[in-house]
C-alpha cells in the first residue's frame, strides 16, 4: 500500500506491474518482515 502510495498508483496497478515483471523473468524479493524497506 505504501509503495503504491509514493508511486501515485493504485494496488491493483502495482500488483499487476509485479506480476508482469516476474513473468518477464525478473526477479522480484520477498518484502521483508517489518514490510519496510530499508536503504
Amino acid at each position: 500500500t505504501h509503495a503504491a502510495n509514493i508511486l501515485g498508483i493504485s494496488i491493483r496497478t502495482l500488483r499487476n506491474k509485479l506480476n508482469s515483471y516476474r513473468q518477464a523473468g525478473v526477479d522480484i524479493p520477498a518484502p521483508n518482515e517489518s514490510g519496510r524497506v530499508h536503504a
